[in-house]
């Protein structure tokens, strides 16, 4: 099913562009579907729709269900001559059915050196559909693929399907010099803070930004609600044999999300190869509820909100029976998410628990500073100790903070500000830490 095609769909030769394709209540597609699609090199693919509403439903392979996926996309350039001055963007794939689409989606998807950016997946399931294949904001091949993005909301599951990839993929890009740059998942609310996810992802893979063979750098991971079980969470990631970086990606963790035999990881590459010249500068984790994970690495920076339930003895992460969290030359900082901590000097909460589990490597700073509003802005201070099995935090004081009163009041509104700890100026941390507030 074609928007518009030059390539035996619609009318040949016709701009790829500002198409809209809706499979509706009753609908029910057994092929793939594209917004656009074109085999010219030289052609932009942009501002293509594809909508998946009331019922609608598609499916992967019709006759025996070997996982043989069909797939939607929004805006398609497959000539695999395209140049960088090629692009695709604009495109988006929005999803709100009662159906199942059995299906890989992707926002947009680019062949050779086309830019793919600024591609979209939404899925809202508000009537509880269910998507098996993968979902994939923009894929690219030798082309920068940037600024694309997949939000999952409403109560539908993900990769529950017989076969083929489970997974989330913000951007993606599969060829030699193809980069995956500032793409983005929103698990929960979007981008605007907004909206609630309450379905189940199996298995599968998160990726805010993944590549074969280049670099997937500054991608952001935000979860708020779900499900997760089994699920490995890489906010950047690399190919077995890429010699790129992985940096300065962002995972922020907040609200309500339940997680079982998670992987949670700044950078990553395929099959622990060794090949990447560097997994973890700038990398960031933002937590900001408690949690369970079964593995932890390759973040510099963990920042810690200490939500006003968290009382003395409390956990953050904890790591799973036979999991490990490796901390090595992290930077640790804390802070208070809310108003009326229930800690008082000498109390102790753990950062992270690794008592069923393996806590590898120390911090490298071994002090932190915090400050939550309470009637005013209150700084606490915090001593930093790796043990054998936890990462620990000891408030070793709290006083109030009369200079920051200007901040409380025109920036702050009420939620903890994180200001790293010891002798260190953080200029990343500190600026993940901010980007998160937002």
């Amino acid at each position: 099913m074609y928007g518009n095609s030059n390539d035996g769909g619609a009318t040949a030769n016709t701009a790829p562009s500002d198409n809209i394709v809706n499979i509706g209540t009753g609908g029910h597609v057994t092929d793939n579907v594209y917004g656009a699609f074109t085999n010219d090199a030289s052609a932009n693919v942009a501002g293509n729709t594809v909508t998946i509403n009331g019922n609608g439903s598609t499916a992967s392979d019709p006759v025996n269900n070997s996982g043989d996926y069909f797939s939607v996309y929004g805006g398609v350039n497959n000539d695999t001559n395209a140049s960088s001055s090629t692009v695709v963007s604009g495109n988006r794939v929005v999803i709100d059915t009662s159906g199942t689409v059995d299906s890989y989606v992707w926002g947009g998807f680019g062949q050779g050196s086309a830019q793919v950016t600024d591609n979209h997946v939404t899925v809202t399931n508000t009537n509880s559909g269910t998507i098996t294949g993968a979902l994939v904001g923009g894929r690219g091949n030798s082309g920068e693929v940037s600024g694309n993005s997949v939000t999952l909301q409403g109560t539908g599951n993900v990769g529950t399907g017989p076969g083929g990839e489970k997974s989330i993929r913000g951007g993606y890009a599969t060829g030699s010099g193809g980069n995956a740059i500032g793409n983005a998942v929103y698990i929960g609310k979007d981008a605007n803070g907004v909206g609630d996810y309450t379905g189940t992802i199996y298995s599968g893979a998160i990726w805010g930004g993944g590549v074969s063979l280049g670099d997937a750098n500054g991608n952001t991971i935000n979860i708020s609600g779900g499900t997760f079980i089994n699920t490995q969470i890489h906010a950047g990631y690399l190919g077995s044999t890429s010699s790129g970086t992985a940096i300065n990606n962002i995972v922020t963790i907040e609200g309500t999300p339940s997680f079982s035999g998670v992987g949670l990881y700044g950078g990553f590459q395929a099959n622990n190869s060794s090949f990447a010249s560097d997994l973890i500068s700038g990398n960031t984790l933002n937590l900001k509820t408690s949690v369970n994970i079964k593995n932890l690495k390759n973040f510099q920076y963990l920042n810690f909100y200490l939500p006003t339930t968290l009382a003395n003895g409390g956990a953050m992460l904890t790591i799973e029976s036979g999991g490990t969290a490796d901390i090595t030359d992290s930077i640790v900082n804390v802070g208070i998410d809310g108003r009326a901590s229930p800690l008082a000097v000498g109390n102790t909460v753990k950062l992270i628990d690794a008592s069923v589990g393996t806590l590898t490597g120390a911090p490298v700073n071994n002090t932190a500073n915090g400050t939550g509003m309470q009637g005013v802005t209150l700084r606490y201070a915090f001593d930093i100790q790796a043990t054998n099995k936890q990462l620990l935090a000891k408030v070793t004081s709290i006083r109030a903070d009369e200079t920051s009163k200007a901040l409380v009041e025109g920036f702050l509104s009420g939620t903890a500000f994180l200001n790293q700890g010891a002798d260190f100026v953080v200029h990343e941390g500190l600026s993940a830490a901010l980007a998160a507030r937002r």
